[in-house]
């Protein structure tokens, strides 16, 4: 597709001195239609080098680890039990047994995730202690930063030349409007004589120095992060005194301008002739060390003793250390950083509080109870419990909307914070994010691509 669309801009271009070379009022059109540098297919072309660039800086795959390196010990041991020894792999295959393959966060995802791209006990447990060496380190909390000024800056870069594109294309048109064909003919002329005049009147025009970017300056003295955070700042402020234009690709077309990751069965992942049972994929061959996954309760004791050894460290411990780093670099920035999401509300409903069926009013009871409001220390948003009576009177469904806990203010995007994964997740920020990813990244089932 790259070659294609780099052949396809050659030949306009290569079309294009040919009707400058003879120009005639056939040609005259052409210059003005399909062969106008500023047509929709140039535009087009524009949005798939954007999308290019975009998924091979920040890949799905990256903003999913990205999001899994920051996820608590509550993730981690979601759909297993506190005496269960199984292998995270053996209970997602358990789960996908039982036709459970799409689940929140915190009710057993990583299980899922573990079975589906087949991490074995040991590979679980590297990659625990590759997040714990991750979150320590005070400079992987700027890498994350910027991984994030970096897709901002590709994704303005797009936004500014669609503007400028289809801002050029609205003034030429309305130009050559006044003027007659022999008119046109003359100044399409003119401007191919003198493009290298023109091209150093704009050069100057636009190395003139302004007053808008003054505060903030590409250095490089400063931390990548800071310089693409300007950059990505300037692009912002040009655009506002620029037109928005209507996108020409939407939806989930736009994910076929991009690189998407595919599925691939391991057994067909290394030489091409291989025999029927050496490509056979089974359980016990998809991982590396088969007999990982059915250890004795001795050997998993033994490996619980040597993993309280690992000093874990919560994410938002982490998140906490690392803000004297991440303050000296960009602090300076806070201005023009981004700023989080709005959190949305959640509802909180009494899980044992009879369910109430959509189109009914729970009648309140005769003599109501005061509720007894006690925090969570895990996730910090209040349970609502009944008071502890002799008897109780029956409790109607309870659903309040609560706000979600903010994050510790570091400015991170959303998705590269840290979220709560107790199950009370907000509607737009960890669920949407990941299951947005479904067609690109299906964990727990499969999906189909049209590669042709």
């Amino acid at each position: 597709r790259r070659e294609h669309v780099a052949n396809a801009i050659a030949t306009i271009n290569q079309k294009r001195h040919h009707a400058l070379s003879e120009l005639n009022a056939s040609n005259l059109m052409l210059l003005e239609n399909c062969l106008s540098r500023t047509n929709s297919e140039l535009r087009i072309a524009g949005t798939f080098h954007s999308q290019q660039i975009l998924s091979l800086s920040f890949p799905p795959h990256m903003k999913f680890l990205l999001w899994l390196t920051l996820q608590n010990d509550v993730f981690f041991r979601g759909g297993r039990a506190a005496s269960e020894r199984l292998s995270a792999a053996r209970i997602g295959e358990r789960m996908l047994s039982s036709g459970n393959n799409k689940v929140p966060p915190a009710h057993g995802m990583w299980p899922l995730f573990c079975n589906e791209v087949g991490l074995s006990y040991d590979q679980e447990e590297k990659v625990r202690a590759f997040q714990r060496s991750l979150l320590t380190s005070q400079e992987s909390w700027l890498h994350r930063h910027t991984a994030s000024a970096a897709a901002n800056v590709i994704r303005n870069v797009h936004d500014c030349g669609q503007a400028l594109s289809s801002s050029a294309a609205i003034r030429s048109k309305a130009m050559l409007s006044t003027l007659n064909e022999h008119q046109k003919i003359a100044f399409v002329t003119w401007s191919a004589k003198n493009s290298n005049r023109i091209e150093k009147s704009r050069k100057e025009c636009s190395s003139q120095p302004g007053g808008k970017f003054e505060k903030y300056h590409v250095s490089p003295d400063q931390h990548v992060a800071a310089n693409l955070y300007v950059l990505s700042h300037r692009l912002q402020e040009a655009l506002k005194h620029l037109p928005v234009p209507a996108p020409l690709v939407t939806g989930s077309r736009i994910k076929r301008l991009s690189r998407r990751p595919s599925f691939e069965s391991l057994g067909n992942s290394g030489q091409e002739k291989l025999s029927k049972e050496d490509c056979e994929l089974t359980r016990d061959r998809s991982f590396p060390s088969s007999g990982s996954l059915k250890r004795s309760a001795s050997e998993l004791s033994e490996m619980d003793e040597d993993r309280s050894h690992i000093q874990g460290i919560s994410p938002l411990e982490a998140q906490n250390a690392a803000s004297a780093t991440i303050q000296a670099a960009l602090g300076f920035l806070k201005e023009i950083v981004p700023p989080p999401k709005v959190t949305h509300t959640i509802a909180l409903v009494d899980a044992n509080a009879p369910f109430a069926m959509p189109g009914s009013t729970a009648v309140p009871p005769q003599n109501p109870q005061p509720a007894t409001i006690l925090p969570s220390s895990q996730s910090r948003l209040p349970q609502i419990l009944p008071s502890t009576d002799a008897n109780p009177a029956p409790q109607p469904v309870i659903s309040a909307p609560i706000a979600a806990p903010a994050p510790i203010p570091s400015f991170l995007p959303p998705h590269l914070n840290v979220v709560p994964e107790e199950g009370f997740l907000p509607a737009q920020s960890a669920e949407d994010f990941l299951f947005d990813l479904a067609e690109d990244w299906a964990i727990g089932e499969g999906f189909e691509m049209d590669t042709t």
